[in-house]
Formats: C-alpha cells, sequence, structure tokens
C-alpha cells in the first residue's frame, strides 16, 4: 500500500468545511400586513465580525450590540467567529424591533448551544435590554393579526392547538392573543426561554393564560389611530394617547367601539384592515 492510499485522498486548497448554520422564523410588518421573515444565521471560521444583511434598517442594525450584551450578561457564551445574519426576504426592508430574540436564539443553535429541533413550530418576536429581559414588540397586535390572516391563506385553518407557536414578551402578549387564535407564549428573559426550550416540561409553564379563556370572556377593544379607521389624519371626539394597536403610531388613539374578535376578522378581510363604513358608524363625527 502506497502512503497515498494510507493517507486517503488528499484535501484540495480550493475545499471549504461545511459552515454552522441556523433558521429562526420571526414576523415583520408591511404596511398593515404581517410578513414571514426567516432569519439565517452562520458562524465561519475568521476574525471576529457581526455583519446584518437582507435590508435592515437603522433601528435593526442597532440590535447587534444588544443582542451581544443580553447573551452575555445572562451567561451564555457569544460565538468569537464570523456570525452573519440574513433576514429573508432580502428584497423587503425590515424595520421591527421584533428580530433581536431569534438573532440571539440563531446564534446559539448555530453554535451547537441549542438543538435546531427545540425551535421547530414556533415564531419568535421580542426586543431584548442589556441585561437579557424581553421588552414589548411594536404593532404586537397588527403582527398577530397578520400572521392569523396568512396561515388561513394557506389553508392553515386546523384547531388553534395545531397552529405554530407565536413566542412574545409578556408586554406584548395580551395584544397578540387577541388577533391570533394560536398558543401564545409569554418570556420574560433570555434564561428562562432557554431552559424552558431544553426542558419540555417546563414549556407549559410559558403559555399565556387568557389564549385558554379568549372565547368566552370578552376582550378589551384595541386602542385605533384615526388613520387606521378612517384614512385621514384628524379624529374628531375625545382620544387618548396611547400607541395604536394596529400601525403602532403614537397618534391620538380611541376604542373601537363594537369590537369583536369575529368582528375584527371580518374586516381585516379587507384590503386596509378595517372597514371604513363601520368605522365610521362606530365613530360619528
Amino acid at each position: 500500500m502506497t502512503c497515498a492510499q494510507r493517507l486517503g485522498k488528499p484535501k484540495s486548497p480550493f475545499e471549504s468545511t461545511p459552515m454552522q448554520l441556523a433558521r429562526v422564523d420571526s414576523l415583520a410588518l408591511l404596511g398593515l400586513n404581517a410578513i414571514a421573515v426567516r432569519i439565517e444565521v452562520q458562524i465561519a471560521r475568521g476574525l471576529p465580525a457581526f455583519h446584518l444583511v437582507g435590508l435592515p434598517a437603522a433601528l435593526v442594525r442597532e440590535s447587534r450590540e444588544r443582542v451581544r450584551a443580553a447573551m452575555t450578561q445572562s451567561g451564555f457564551v457569544f460565538a468569537r467567529q464570523r456570525l452573519t445574519v440574513n433576514l429573508a426576504p432580502a428584497d423587503l426592508p425590515k424595520d421591527s424591533n421584533g428580530f433581536e430574540l431569534p438573532i440571539a436564539l440563531g446564534i446559539r443553535v448555530a453554535s451547537q448551544q441549542l438543538p435546531a429541533s427545540a425551535i421547530e413550530g414556533i415564531v419568535f418576536l421580542g426586543e431584548l435590554s442589556l441585561g437579557g429581559k424581553l421588552q414589548a414588540v411594536r404593532a404586537a397586535f397588527a403582527l398577530g393579526l397578520g400572521f392569523a390572516r396568512n396561515l388561513e391563506q394557506q389553508g392553515q385553518v386546523a384547531q388553534s392547538q395545531s397552529r405554530p407557536i407565536l413566542c412574545v414578551p409578556p408586554a406584548s402578549a395580551a395584544d397578540c392573543a387577541m388577533a391570533y387564535d394560536g398558543p401564545v407564549w409569554q418570556v420574560p428573559d433570555l434564561r428562562v426561554l432557554f431552559e424552558s426550550l431544553i426542558d419540555e416540561q417546563a414549556r407549559p409553564s410559558l403559555a399565556y393564560a387568557c389564549v385558554a379563556d379568549s372565547k368566552s370572556e370578552p376582550l378589551a377593544s384595541p386602542m385605533i389611530c384615526a388613520r387606521c379607521h378612517t384614512g385621514s389624519h384628524g379624529l374628531k371626539g375625545q382620544s387618548t394617547c396611547q400607541i395604536c394597536s394596529l400601525c403602532g403610531c403614537k397618534r391620538r388613539t380611541s376604542p373601537l367601539a363594537g369590537w369583536a374578535p369575529r368582528l375584527w376578522k371580518k374586516h381585516a378581510g379587507s384590503d386596509d384592515g378595517i372597514d371604513p363604513a363601520s368605522a365610521k358608524r362606530n365613530h360619528p363625527a
């Protein structure tokens, strides 16, 4: 046996070793519609770097430092290699504060600190603080409503328990549960989430309590801004300064009178998400 046969086929200098890749599902708001975003995280050999691609806005680009600090403060190992995060589809602009949680999960999966099977069937949304706490997501109601509409358009009208899980911060769980019929998780911080993903027996403790009672108990009316009601910039009558549940703006808002989950879903079938005639009838000038 020759030396070449004992050593095997020599490796070509043009061949590279397979890189670690992770995929995490999330959502983004485009107008009044929620689009599915797949966050891909790749860890490769090279100098430490953190690249974010896929038309991210300035808000999303700043999330790199928050993700790094949140994982370090939570006691997890942050990969000191070349990180590339892709927000697909790449042709749509991404302007949401809910990508930080799925990016942190993707780094954990790509660095083989978390099995990929632990995040299957779950959609993650959440903003991270420097200490690892999860903060509210902007326009959580519109994201949950759009996610439910996308599933219905795809023909996934099965029971609520068989639908994908929507994992959000506690401050956004109520808004998402109002619009989404499937299971909703509320997660306080990164450490609790990672421990629950590894231990399946701890997952029921993350379920939002009002999901099971949403069909029997009346839900509070969402706060909708004037633009989402009638397409105008002004609204006569009393109003409060709160964040709009549909578009996430900070204009004057008022409760949608006569709101019910089924009525809202019926209105959501229109292009604008709200029936203008019904909005004027509920809010006369």
